[in-house]
């Protein structure tokens, strides 16, 4: 049992062991946070890329099929095929949605960079001063979380 150094510090060893439990998950979650947020940043990035990569060629395509369209008659069969494949870019895009993509995995990424911000800061609280509760300071934490992975994230920046 440790030395008390003054009105409040002891602890009784159920309590110093709810803590040190509570620690030891609180860093295992900073760290599985760290990994989401991670996880979204590189969706966020490859969902960009393929915005770009479907959307260049079909305005590119599209506009060589209208100049090619207009500047010849003979030409009717290249800048149709010209707009065939910048309309099936085009489709494949609205399909697949790679913005709404980008922006959902870049909000979750903010989201998940805030919780674990928030949780380390809790371990710096946790380390300095009583925390009477441990247990319901990660059941919050958890509770954060299970926001983001519902997607409301709308309520989680509000709080």
């Amino acid at each position: 049992m440790s030395e008390a150094n003054g009105p409040g510090d002891e602890q009784t060893e159920g309590e110093q062991r709810a803590h040190a439990v509570a620690r030891a998950e609180l860093d295992a979650f900073i760290a599985e946070c760290e990994v989401q947020e991670n996880k979204h940043a590189s969706r966020a990035r490859r969902w960009e890329w393929i915005r770009v990569i479907l959307g260049l060629p079909a305005v590119v395509l599209a506009t060589i099929a209208g100049a090619t369209g207009l500047s010849s008659s003979g030409a009717r069969v290249p800048a149709a095929l010209c707009a065939l494949i910048s309309g099936c870019l085009v489709s494949v895009s609205t399909f697949l949605r790679p913005d709404a993509r980008n922006v959902s995995a870049t909000e979750r990424k903010r989201a998940y960079r805030l919780l674990r911000t928030e949780a380390r800061l809790a371990a710096i609280r946790m380390e300095t001063s009583d925390i009477a509760d441990p247990i319901r300071m990660l059941e919050d934490l958890q509770e954060r979380r299970r926001m983001i992975i519902t997607g409301r994230l709308d309520q989680l920046l509000t709080e």
